[in-house]
């Protein structure tokens, strides 16, 4: 095993570069992440429809999601537990990247097994740093 690894290499499934599924309705989020995403020399798959999150993370099987919780056609939570539910997708990390703020959906969020929770509007460093931690952690699983 090499230990050689940079702290600024993120790797994915099988050594590739790890493929990041980001779910939300709002097209100027999915611009920012997309940024993020290429600059981490990470792929990027979207969709902003909650209805379509299941169905794409079992065929793609993405290294992480990043999940809006308030989507307009399904509740995030719903997504979650669903996820979480599926032998294929229950051990992929989700990052909830919501615009809910309060107390009560922040504890939800946690309990319900997400790997991370970043309230809009954020800090692009604090996207990165949950990306870049959750998939250094997934990395250092497969090895």
């Amino acid at each position: 095993m090499d230990s050689k690894q940079s702290d600024n290499s993120i790797q994915g499934s099988v050594g590739e570069q790890p493929l990041v599924l980001a779910v939300d309705e709002d097209e100027d989020n999915i611009l920012v992440i997309s940024y993020l995403i290429q600059s981490l020399a990470c792929k990027l798959i979207t969709t902003n429809s909650g209805h379509n999150t299941l169905n794409i993370a079992t065929k793609h099987l993405p290294d992480l999601i990043l999940l809006e919780i308030a989507l307009p056609d399904v509740d995030g939570f719903e997504i979650i537990e669903k996820l979480r539910q599926n032998k294929t997708t229950g051990s992929i990390p989700i990052v909830v990247v919501t615009r809910l703020s309060g107390a009560t959906e922040k504890e939800r969020i946690i309990n319900i097994g997400c790997n991370g929770y970043l309230c809009k509007p954020y800090l692009f460093e604090d996207l990165e740093d949950l990306i870049r931690t959750n998939l250094k952690i997934l990395s250092d699983v497969r090895s």
